[in-house]
């Protein structure tokens, strides 16, 4: 019998182990925070019957509808210099000859710290 069973590891840099398996409940999602321009990685680890396939998908509007992210194929997402439009839910689907699953979703949220558009500098003396 060929069963699949997926891991999903982490937000950023934390990490968190969650199963997702065809038949039991599902498990909690996560959510992360991260700073505007920087790295977020978000990796899954398959286990079952090989090879497998992946296809990470993102949704901008809560938990549907989920688009496929084009070249994001492996086990692994990385989105580099992260801004707004990375904002999003995230999950990630596993195929192999026995069918398809699911991970649960991880929720990436992006704070964007000041910035300062111009300024101005005044020089005054007697």
């Amino acid at each position: 019998m060929k069963t699949i069973i997926a891991f999903l590891i982490a937000l950023a840099l934390t990490a968190l182990p969650l199963t997702a398996q065809t038949n039991p409940p599902a498990p909690s999602d996560v959510s992360a925070d991260a700073f505007s321009g920087k790295t977020v990685t978000l990796s899954v680890t398959a286990q079952g019957t090989q090879p497998f396939t992946y296809q990470w998908e993102k949704s901008t509007g809560g938990t549907a509808p989920f688009a496929a992210i084009a070249g994001a194929t492996s086990d692994k997402l990385v989105l580099t210099n992260v801004t707004p439009a990375n904002v999003g839910v995230y999950r990630v689907r596993i195929s192999n000859a026995a069918g398809s699953i699911t991970s649960p979703t991880a929720t990436l949220r992006v704070i964007v710290g000041p910035t300062i558009e111009a300024y101005t500098i005044t020089v005054t003396g007697e």
